[in-house]
């Protein structure tokens, strides 16, 4: 076991020193307390997407404050004069303001009130409806005040009609508040995975090209070797893995509200991340983070050169960017065949598993059995891919290929012996 040790706080030590450990830690961190510090100090408000100018020449009380609230609170509301008109239109132009509104007294007076509003583009504001009814409804008050009715009178002409919101799926989360924390999660954990996989086969890459690994295994067997570097790495990702939603939790309570942040007018729900999505998370991790670093040592073992290793590694990589597709796809659909099948491909699990957890109601069965199947094949995975470590670290030569997998998985009868013994001749042969 001391060889062992040797190589696994090797590899630890190495990867929490390392630069881009520091930093994406120190980013994911700084990125996390952005959103809860702005959320905090911004107050929830929306930002204005620019001021509206409103010259009312009608007798109806328009005012800021209820075209805030009754048209659109995206927009900064103010009152000008008609002789300031001119002066608003060229700022208008300018495109100091998003809007320019007039609203003009009726032709007669059994006439409507007239609204002109003045944009550079049709498609800048969208509050076009929500004005029209604002200034609908002031106009219908005013002429129940006008015309002396009582109040019963005025009360049913005045009446709006009833509405009743059926919501057949109740409880269910809005788009806003299961995507956007979710879709955080994955990003993070699909990168996290690849990148500490993708450290574990640059590892082994960079050893096989200086020979040094023909040293190692002199004093290592090549399953503690590749053992070590896998765990080693691995336990530094967890680490790196608790320190960053650690600092996320803590400052969530410090400074956020208990369950939901509130930036630019967008409420985000953090209560989907509860202790079963916590724990789901922290399994996929660790699972997911085994399965694909046994792979990439695998393919980081059987190249000559680091160059080749970009080549060996595409076909893993991709296998799991497809799992990130599905699971952003599943998110809308978390109960749906395609989600509920890929969650039982071991390549596609990690991410498509913390989809359907994070976005629907899971029984405990339908999660249990995802991970169970992952671990499994994390441990099948790991076996035959130590074979192929073992074999492949002494092989020079031959570009990696599929054949040569199953070569070392001795699928093929064809011994990588004989190549060795050539290899040996020939040099005799040239000495």
């Amino acid at each position: 076991m001391k060889p062992f040790g040797i190589v696994f706080g090797y590899s630890f030590k190495g990867r929490i020193r390392s630069k881009s450990f520091t930093w994406m830690t120190v980013l994911m961190v700084a990125v996390i307390a952005a959103v809860v510090l702005a959320s905090r100090f911004l107050g929830g408000q929306a930002l204005t997407e620019g001021t509206v100018a409103v010259v009312n020449n009608s007798s109806l009380p328009v005012e800021a404050g209820e075209l805030t609230s009754g048209v659109s609170p995206i927009y900064e509301w103010k009152m000008v004069q008609n002789s300031e008109l001119a002066s608003q239109q060229k700022l208008l132009q300018n495109e100091d303001l998003a809007a320019v509104v007039v609203i003009e007294r009726g032709a007669d007076a059994a006439a409507a009130p007239q609204i002109l509003l003045s944009v550079n583009r049709k498609d800048d504001v969208a509050f076009a409806p929500n004005l029209s009814a604002y200034v609908e409804r002031l106009n219908v008050n005013d002429r129940v005040e006008s015309l002396g009715l009582t109040t019963q009178q005025a009360a049913a002409l005045t009446a709006q009609p009833a509405f009743e919101l059926n919501e057949l799926n109740a409880g269910a989360k809005s788009t806003t508040e299961t995507y956007m924390p979710v879709y955080a999660l994955m990003v993070v954990m699909f990168f996290m995975i690849y990148l500490f996989a993708g450290t574990v086969a640059t590892s082994v890459s960079v050893e096989k090209g200086s020979r040094i690994q023909e040293i190692l295994i002199t004093k290592v067997s090549p399953v503690q070797l590749l053992a070590g570097k896998v765990l080693g790495v691995g336990l530094a990702g967890m680490l790196q893995f608790a320190i960053i939603f650690g600092s996320g939790a803590l400052l969530v309570n410090l400074f956020g509200a208990e369950e939901s942040l509130s930036l630019a007018g967008l409420s985000f729900d953090l209560s989907v991340f509860d202790g079963q999505m916590l724990a789901v998370a922290a399994a996929i991790f660790v699972l997911g983070y085994f399965f694909y670093a046994t792979l990439f040592a695998a393919a980081g073992s059987i190249v000559s050169r680091s160059e080749e290793l970009s080549q060996a590694m595409m076909p893993i990589s991709l296998l799991l960017f497809v799992g990130f597709i599905i699971a952003m796809l599943s998110l809308g659909n978390p109960n749906g065949t395609m989600a509920v099948v890929s969650s039982y491909i071991p390549f596609l699990t990690p991410m498509v598993m913390l989809a359907r957890v994070g976005a629907g109601e899971l029984a405990l069965l339908e999660i249990l059995l995802p991970i169970l199947v992952l671990a499994v094949s994390t441990l099948v995975v790991g076996l035959l891919s130590a074979k192929i470590y073992r074999g492949g670290v002494l092989l020079y030569g031959q570009k990696p290929s599929i054949g040569t997998m199953l070569k070392m998985l001795g699928v093929k009868n064809k011994s990588l012996r004989p190549q060795t013994q050539v290899g040996v001749g020939q040099t005799n042969d040239a000495v």
